[in-house]
């Protein structure tokens, strides 16, 4: 078990110092030693030094510039966050002072560790790293092709304390803190993983932002790859989705790592990929997931008149198609159907497309099967198998919130049509048992549904 590292705090308000103590070393990363004078922080980094110092710039007896200055005559590569007191203090003042990191106040506790990360993990002068392997190239070319799936907000993977690659929706800085956080986690290990852990925690981008969750786990030599989810996403999705993602990347092909000329796009990805000596070394890119194309062939609306009717149970035989758990043998299917809020929205062309892949998205995300899948202008229609603890209502919730999520981003013309945030229906039919509705049902169920209730 490495030492943990020292950090110093300089601040008048020692209840607010010894709060800000408490909060830190919660972690069992670091040691604090809390000062209230300039006086007694230079005695006490004279005794032994610091990795780091978060500085109050109202001291009374050395203020600001002239504090850091004094620290950094005794300790050269002391790293260090300033708490200004004034909330409109100067940005470029702050920037004259090489400081690795600002500490607002009021203090956001949740934003703590990655502040303290990011500001450590550029502290000591990065030893010269041996070339990056072919490997940990064609897997982070590979990240960049990978669509995550439902909860995902975003995928990176570093090297031994570095970023390689990313792909998702958050924006470089944030992707920057949590690869920090990521080090610092294997920091004994000089940024890389230790065995075959996974390590798991909760982490807040913003004071205002949402709570996420970071998985990181190995998955070749010492990279690291780790995805950050929406805080309520169960951990087996998060594990399911971490090994998908791993398996791919592990088995990344070669031919199509390797561009046939600098700067011309990679079949199939729609964005220019440098060649491998123009990445190699410290290649880093930031890449949202590809674009779905402009152009794709529709799927024609059937009238349901014509539609075939629905395939009945593959198998009389419940075990069958059972699936097991360590302690459960279940098969439990549902039929779902659901209908947009106004029936003015119609389901059809891009917006039809787009929803039936997140369906099959979400489902592979929590580990459901889709076992029949309809989007019609007027409804969606779709059989699930799920777990035990799946309940009808949880499945249904979880398919409209996503899908509610995504389709406002991408259809902004939708999200102003719905102003109250609500895509479908609040109503929804559930029936027990793997057989699709027929024609005939759906149209009683829409018939029912869109019917006034008076007294409910």
């Amino acid at each position: 078990m490495a030492a943990r590292r020292r950090i110093l705090i300089a601040d008048r308000d020692v209840a607010f110092a010894a709060t800000l103590k408490q909060a830190i070393e919660r972690s069992g990363l670091y040691q604090v030693t809390v000062a209230g004078s300039a006086a007694i922080a230079l005695d006490a980094q004279a005794a032994a030094p610091f990795d780091l110092a978060i500085l109050d710039l109202g001291l009374e007896d050395l203020q600001g510039a002239e504090l850091i200055r004094a620290l950094r005559r005794q300790q050269p590569d002391l790293r260090i966050i300033v708490s200004p007191r004034d909330p409109n203090v100067n940005p470029e003042e702050l920037a004259a002072l090489d400081i690795q990191g600002v500490l607002h106040r009021p203090v956001a506790f949740a934003e703590l560790p990655a502040l303290i990360a990011a500001a450590l993990v550029r502290s000591p002068a990065p030893p010269a790293r041996p070339p990056r392997t072919e490997a940990v190239i064609r897997a982070a070319r590979q990240l960049q092709t990978i669509t995550l799936e439902a909860g995902a907000e975003a995928a990176l993977l570093t090297e031994t304390g570095e970023l390689v690659a990313h792909t998702g929706r958050l924006p470089r800085e944030e992707v920057e803190a949590l690869a920090a956080l990521v080090t610092e986690g294997w920091r004994e290990n000089g940024g890389a993983p230790i065995g075959n852990e996974a390590q798991v925690r909760f982490v807040r981008l913003k004071p205002d932002g949402p709570d996420y969750l970071l998985y990181s786990a190995p998955v070749i030599n010492n990279a690291v790859l780790s995805l950050v989810f929406h805080a309520e996403t169960p951990l087996s999705v998060i594990r399911g989705q971490a090994r998908r993602i791993s398996e791919r990347l592990r088995h990344a092909p070669e031919a199509e790592a390797k561009p046939s000329a600098a700067g011309q796009p990679v079949a199939g990805l729609g964005q220019v990929v440098p060649p491998l000596e123009a990445i190699e070394p410290g290649w880093e890119r930031e890449v949202e997931a590809p674009a779905r194309p402009a152009e794709r062939p529709r799927r024609p609306q059937v009238p349901p008149e014509e539609r075939p009717a629905p395939a009945p149970p593959t198998s009389a035989d419940p075990f069958a198609e059972a699936r097991r758990t360590g302690h459960s043998v279940y098969h439990l299917s549902y039929a779902l159907v659901w209908l947009p809020r106004f029936p003015t929205t119609q389901l059809v062309g891009d917006l039809a497309e787009r929803l039936t892949e997140l369906i099959q998205e979400i489902a592979r995300g929590y580990g459901w099967e889709v076992r029949y899948l309809e989007v019609q202008p007027e409804y969606v229609h779709v059989v699930i198998a799920a777990g035990p603890g799946d309940a009808a209502a949880a499945v249904v919730e979880t398919f409209k919130r996503l899908t509610t999520e995504t389709i406002f981003a991408e259809f902004p013309r939708l999200r102003q049509r719905h102003l109250a945030g609500q895509l479908w229906a609040e109503d929804y039919l559930a029936l027990a048992g793997p057989t699709p509705l027929t024609p005939d049902q759906v149209r009683r169920y829409i018939a029912y549904a869109r019917q006034p209730h008076p007294g409910l």
